[in-house]
């Protein structure tokens, strides 16, 4: 919460400046901050989780082929 509090002021402060009064430098400041609370806010999956996940489908799907290849006739009236 500490970040989203600096990120208000920071807001506040750009848009109550006028525009000769604000500097790049600021503003890059601002977007940091906005992306590195972006980040904390939305957590990825690490390709570890990914990778399980696409082997696990892809081997319940293989299987599933497999089984309906093994037993069409015998599914099939």
């Amino acid at each position: 919460m500490n970040k989203l509090n600096q990120l208000v002021t920071m807001h506040q402060q750009i848009v109550t400046a006028d525009a000769s009064t604000s500097s790049s430098n600021d503003y890059q400041r601002f977007i940091d901050l906005c992306v590195e609370c972006e980040r904390e806010l939305m957590p990825r999956s690490s390709r570890l989780v990914w990778g399980v996940a696409v082997v696990l489908l892809g081997g319940i799907t293989l299987a599933a082929l497999g089984f309906y290849f093994y037993h069409w006739q015998h599914i099939t009236l």
